[in-house]
């Protein structure tokens, strides 16, 4: 029966997890692409959601592997990465760190090895932050970029990221 379940959740993520890495990526939220694009991305994490729902009945193994390193590695980050709207991309990996269990990070104080990639994006989001609030030319604009830094560092935090 686990072996069921966990095969249809795998064939889940094959067929359902859908996320396109194109150069035609668009600046424009109200784009197509982009369009189709974010609904592809908010349904690869109502799936996520439902993997990390069998936390309990599955294993914690199998729900780890087809949560981060089925979905989370191998589509989600790699989507984000190819992502030029970092701004947008804060409130993204938000929706991600929202669905973690709490219990995983309960554990231990250390960064779980299987979140390496999505810490190290997290980082490289920061110094992009950083580097886009240097060119800002407003006060307003700063502080908005001031802000998404202080919310991706208290990522960091939630994920033991940091010390």
């Amino acid at each position: 029966m686990i072996e069921s379940i966990q095969h249809q959740i795998e064939q889940l993520i094959i067929h359902e997890a859908f996320l396109p890495f194109t150069a035609e990526r668009s600046s424009n939220p109200d784009s197509k692409i982009e369009q189709f694009l974010t609904f592809q991305y908010i349904k690869c994490i109502k799936i996520l959601k439902n993997i990390l729902l069998w936390e309990g009945v599955l294993s914690s193994d199998i729900v780890f592997k087809l949560s981060v390193d089925s979905l989370l590695n191998r589509h989600l980050v790699a989507f984000l990465q190819t992502s030029h709207n970092y701004m947008d991309n804060v409130e993204k990996i938000d929706m991600i760190i929202k669905t973690f269990p709490v219990t995983w990070f309960e554990k231990t104080d250390k960064l779980l090895p299987q979140l390496t990639s999505f810490a190290t994006y997290l980082a490289s989001l920061v110094q992009i932050i950083e580097r886009k609030q240097s060119q800002c030319s407003t006060d307003s604009d700063r502080k908005l970029h001031k802000t998404a830094i202080r919310k991706v560092m208290s990522m960091l935090l939630r994920i033991n990221a940091m010390d």
